[in-house]
């Protein structure tokens, strides 16, 4: 998944874009929750 700049600036300013309303925020946590259940993360 692309790393946009708005992502890395939100993360550098403490908040993650997981925690975020709208499409990237939910693309996040669906690749999250993804890894969780093959074990991944």
């Amino acid at each position: 998944m692309p790393l946009s700049l708005d992502v890395r600036l939100a993360g550098d300013a403490g908040k993650p874009v997981a925690l975020t309303e709208g499409a990237v925020g939910e693309a996040y946590r669906a690749l999250a929750a993804d890894l969780i259940q093959r074990g991944i993360g």
